[in-house]
């Protein structure tokens, strides 16, 4: 695996994944269920992983290619569903590095999507800084990648 990233497959009980995915949302809106966890195990994609530093989780993100958007659009996407850093974790990078991560990683795309909600200035500010751009008033941002 990749240093400092793991994948949901290789980490264990979905249990443990899931409690960590909540106590990363921090209390935010978290609508993930243990169902979606386990197929994501399942699959074994590189797009659903842990951020370490030091042997030590400190976030999460789930990604996926989007076939059905692909299909509408005719472009090849990726959509980022979920990103969450540890508390004393963030501002440090963390939530950037994931994101390049799937980006470089997936550079073939055309287009990276993901929806925030308003109220999350720090999201608003991250992605902003990443290249993404608004292109729906209720939190839809669109990056192109060519």
């Amino acid at each position: 695996s990749i240093r400092g990233y793991r994948r949901f497959q290789g980490l264990g009980s979905d249990d443990w994944i899931f409690n960590f995915m909540k106590n990363c949302m921090g209390g935010s809106v978290f609508r993930c269920q243990l169902e979606v966890i386990n197929k994501l195990i399942q699959l074994g994609s590189d797009l659903a992983f842990v951020l370490y530093q030091n042997n030590q989780p400190v976030g999460f993100m789930i990604s996926h290619v989007n076939e059905k958007r692909n299909k509408q659009e005719n472009k090849n996407v990726i959509y980022i569903e979920e990103i969450a850093i540890l508390k004393k974790f963030r501002n440090k990078g963390y939530g950037c590095k994931a994101i390049e991560f799937v980006l470089n990683k997936y550079n073939s795309m055309d287009i990276a999507r993901l929806h925030v909600f308003r109220h999350n200035e720090v999201a608003y500010r991250l992605y902003k800084k990443l290249g993404f751009n608004e292109i729906k008033s209720i939190g839809y941002w669109i990056k192109s990648l060519k």
